[in-house]
């Protein structure tokens, strides 16, 4: 028999500190990222090197609070919420390393601005998030805290979600300071307890920990037996199921908006594939150059081949013989069989080029199954060369004439008319028109978005940018968004804003691109036009309002 001992993850003999080298920070915030754990960095961009003194500095003035013997993300909201905003500089994960959310979530009232991924309806893992993210789970996470030549795990508690990413909190075992990061959530870096012991992974705590409690290894044992965790299988269970979410494989055909020509559609290949997001390539006569473009799975530019000729619409570069096999009508949206369009009817519509406008129109086509070609003629130039695209009876952008009066939307008429002085009623009697009845759509589901919010989207008319935005304004269904880091006028407008549906599957929760590898472009922006008091009225009753009370009390 066998008498040699098992090789133990747990790290408690003297032995193992001479292979390790103290990496603690003053900063009690650490930062996980993709495969590894890095400590945090100084967040201004121009210092690299921890403050030395601060803590001292700290323990001297008898008059400060000693923020580090509080969990931060504790310490920052109950003193936010109690007097406002404070002059935070090194707090919840600013590593310096990635662009993205790091600097938002370093201010504690910000939380309340970040919606849940259960707000997101078509976003990846929405149906089954609540049984997949549970705040209490322990996970065993890289630990920031050493460095070693080989890899050193340490147990984490899940304290909070903010989007796909998660608030964590190191097991200190009540040693001071604690210590959090964020980290995101939906990858292969939280693994459940026990995982250390199965790998043969060093399990070992900060250091600070361990001086105080040299023989921690009981305290583990007390600590994680019958905890709640992830599964064994959490990463690969989440990269599967967002491979259950594609429709298209590498390399098929489908039919894609023209991008010349938004009314017609063309012939493209799905070149790339990340996440729920398709790269794709026209294939007849493409642009010089032409890099591409990425779409949800769900968008509503793309569809299988054979779209086109099974609602009769126009595709470009297929020949007039060529016959594909016709699309099942129980691919399309339904609709109430009383709608009745026709060619004349007048709607207010999103406009395909000026996503940030909602204009007057008219039905140039119709098609089958519901769809139809709209026509926009707002400007003299449009005068001269109508813009024209195709919508569906149930789609978010086609509006009933008033939507905008009734929602207080400042309306683009028709080119002639006078923008302040338009109405609907009259200009239908002065030209014996008749608006589009889509008052018989049914009424759209309700949504929890508020002014205030922010999240991930991707643009409309360049599909290839993701980046964070802002909810400026929530008309209904409708979402008017901003983009974050793009310049704007004296009245806060901007050409990248956009309306956007709540249901929007160009929409995600923040951390999305984190999730699935996309390039995060821009640069996520405080709420600085509104007060304190106004943002958090905008979201209160909030899941994440809520959550901040509980840690508040």
């Amino acid at each position: 028999m066998d008498k040699r001992k098992k090789k133990k993850s747990y790290a408690s003999d003297d032995s193992f500190s001479d292979i390790l080298q103290n990496n603690e920070r003053n900063n009690s915030l650490t930062s996980v990222e993709g495969n590894v754990v890095t400590p945090s960095q100084n967040s201004s961009p121009n210092s690299t090197k921890p403050e030395p003194q601060r803590r001292q500095k700290r323990k001297k003035n008898s008059n400060s609070r000693e923020v580090e013997s509080e969990c931060p993300i504790n310490s920052i909201i109950s003193e936010v919420l109690a007097s406002g905003p404070l002059p935070l500089s090194t707090k919840l994960r600013p590593s310096g390393k990635t662009a993205d959310w790091d600097e938002f979530l370093s201010v504690g009232y910000n939380l309340h601005f970040i919606p849940p991924v259960t707000y997101f309806k078509n976003a990846p893992l929405a149906e089954i998030w609540e049984e997949l993210a549970v705040v209490g789970k322990r996970i065993e996470v890289p630990n920031p805290f050493v460095r070693c030549s080989r890899p050193v795990n340490w147990i984490a508690t899940i304290r909070h979600f903010a989007g796909y990413k998660a608030l964590i909190e190191f097991e200190c075992f009540g040693v001071l300071p604690r210590h959090a990061a964020w980290m995101s959530f939906c990858s292969d870096v939280p693994k459940h307890i026990g995982y250390s012991d199965k790998t043969h992974i060093l399990l070992h705590p900060p250091h600070s920990v361990r001086a105080e409690i040299p023989n921690f290894i009981d305290k583990v044992r007390e600590t994680v037996q019958g905890c709640n965790t992830v599964d064994e299988t959490h990463g690969a269970y989440i990269a599967l199921h967002l491979q259950k979410s594609q429709r298209y494989p590498l390399l098929s055909m489908l039919e894609v908006m023209d991008r010349d020509q938004a009314s017609r559609m063309r012939v493209a290949t799905v070149t790339g594939i990340i996440g729920n997001r398709i790269h794709v390539t026209y294939v007849i006569e493409p642009r010089k150059n032409d890099v591409g473009y990425w779409f949800d799975v769900n968008s509503e530019y793309i569809h299988p081949i054979g779209f086109s000729q099974t609602i009769g619409h126009e595709i470009y570069g297929v020949p007039s013989n060529a016959k594909f096999t016709p699309l099942s009508p129980s691919y399309f949206p339904q609709f109430p069989p009383e709608l009745v369009i026709y060619r004349g009817q007048v709607l207010e519509a999103r406009h395909p080029l000026r996503p940030y406008q909602i204009c007057g129109a008219s039905v140039l086509r119709v098609l089958k199954y519901g769809y139809f070609v709209v026509e926009f003629r707002t400007t003299a130039k449009e005068l001269e060369r109508p813009i024209s695209f195709t919508f569906h009876a149930t789609s978010p952008y086609v509006l009933p004439c008033g939507f905008c009066e009734k929602n207080k939307i400042s309306l683009v008429p028709p080119f002639g008319e006078d923008k302040e002085s338009f109405r609907w009623k009259p200009y239908l009697e002065k030209y014996k028109l008749n608006p589009v009845p889509l008052n018989l759509i049914p009424e759209r589901p309700t949504h929890l978005f508020k002014t205030g919010m922010k999240f991930e989207a991707c643009g409309i008319i360049d599909p290839t940018y993701l980046g964070p935005v802002t909810v400026r304004k929530v008309r209904e269904h409708l979402l008017y968004l901003s983009f974050d880091g793009w310049p704007r006028n004296a009245y806060g407008e901007s050409d990248t804003e956009i309306w956007a549906h709540a249901e929007s599957s160009g929409i995600y929760p923040i951390g999305f691109a984190e999730m699935v590898g996309h390039n995060f472009q821009g640069r996520v922006e405080a709420n600085s036009s509104h007060s304190v008091e106004e943002q958090l009225h905008s979201v209160a009753g909030s899941p994440t309002n809520s959550y901040c009370s509980n840690l508040v009390s």
